[in-house]
């Protein structure tokens, strides 16, 4: 990021000292295209005949994968990026249901929930022909795909739980990649993948009242430890499993944020701590990483190199769960449920109305969907 438009950016923030719902420009989405993008046009409108119950997007190839509530039934269908569907399975209702797909589209994981005592979770991964791979059921843990799809981690509902075994980590048949880790101690474990090879593991052994973090690379199909270091215990805050949602990667950078937001370069060496629990972190660049309180109505932007802090006040209301800050041209997205705030260098703080927001890797585009019937995913593409 160029330093004038970080100038901007913080001259922004500041401006809009302590907001509130109430300074919340709401706009809809051709005032948008109209005043902020105008470099940008609605490229495709794809309807969908059912209501949203989830919905995912390859980041780097434009595929779609989508669950539907149909009538008395749940439909999981695959999108090619044209918006016509390529597969679709179909499956009774349950108590929850969600999809998640790789970045390049290779693998999808759809995962249903029952309300019994254990809250059992199945999960059904397939590959992009729409072929089962294979099943797993867990007690509140969903599946989700590595950045390439060749790998899969169970993401855990609750981060107090159960001893177990090992940390698993499975192949696209299934089996579980070779542990470094295997301790019938072992419990309070959480697994990200920060590429393709690298991942990160949060694990804690019985008795131990601080937690270990471990970067390790898959190669061969073996898990091999790089390094560990002790981490502070990590706990649920706002009614949410933190570990994998509450962390951010941007070579050489790793940025955590519980209690604390703790930066590690690639070896483990500690660059940058601080206490206070941080709702959302994300990198602006490979310099600058942006966090937001929303606890103290602040947001600080993070100068890596020169350890510059820059401090500003700002409150986003509704701001319920982890979702990435996305530059695209002079705009700057806050992707979360709900709404879209969209924050500009003219001092004004957008809200689009109806919408939700995905950023895509692939050629800029920008996907807006609405779950309600008639439900509908909008993208916008660059002008050419």
């Amino acid at each position: 990021m160029k330093m004038q438009q970080l100038l901007l950016l913080i001259l922004f923030l500041s401006y809009c000292l302590l907001a509130n719902a109430q300074s919340f420009e709401k706009i809809n989405l051709s005032e948008t295209l109209a005043q902020y993008l105008p470099d940008y046009h609605i490229q495709q409108q794809i309807r969908l005949n059912g209501e949203i119950i989830d919905i995912d997007f390859a980041k780097t190839t434009g595929e779609i994968i989508v669950v539907l509530d149909i009538e008395s039934s749940v439909v999981l269908q695959f999108l090619n990026p044209n918006g016509t569907i390529k597969w679709q399975k179909e499956f009774n209702k349950t108590l929850t249901s969600h999809c998640h797909i790789s970045n390049n589209a290779n693998s999808v994981v759809f995962s249903q929930s029952y309300g019994n005592e254990n809250y059992l979770i199945e999960n059904y991964v397939f590959d992009n022909k729409g072929t089962l791979l294979f099943e797993k059921k867990a007690n509140e843990a969903y599946l989700r795909p590595s950045p390439d799809g060749n790998y899969f981690f169970f993401y855990y509902t609750l981060i107090e739980r159960d001893k177990t075994e090992s940390i698993e980590i499975f192949d696209l048949t299934g089996k579980v990649v070779s542990n470094f880790l295997q301790d019938k101690q072992l419990y309070l474990n959480a697994v990200k993948f920060l590429d393709n090879s690298l991942v990160l593991v949060y694990y804690k052994t019985e008795g131990n009242s601080v937690g270990k973090l471990a970067l390790s690379r898959i190669e061969n199909n073996q898990l091999n430890k790089l390094w560990d270091k002790e981490f502070p215990t990590i706990t649920a805050l706002h009614g949410r499993s933190l570990f994998e949602d509450n962390i951010d990667y941007k070579h050489p950078y790793i940025s955590i944020c519980t209690e604390r937001l703790m930066v590690l370069d690639i070896d483990g060496n500690e660059i940058y701590s601080v206490d206070s629990p941080f709702l959302l972190q994300s990198f602006i660049d490979d310099q600058n990483l942006f966090v937001y309180q929303s606890n103290q109505k602040t947001a600080s932007i993070f100068n890596l190199q020169n350890k510059k802090v820059t401090s500003f006040p700002l409150y986003i209301p509704n701001l319920r769960t982890q979702r990435s800050l996305q530059q695209i041209d002079n705009l700057y997205l806050f992707e979360y449920f709900g709404s879209v705030p969209i924050l500009v260098s003219d001092s004004i703080l957008l809200q689009l109305t109806d919408y939700e927001i995905s950023i895509s890797q692939k050629n800029d585009e920008i996907r807006l969907f609405k779950r309600e019937v008639p439900a509908n995913i909008t993208i916008l593409g660059r002008n050419q």
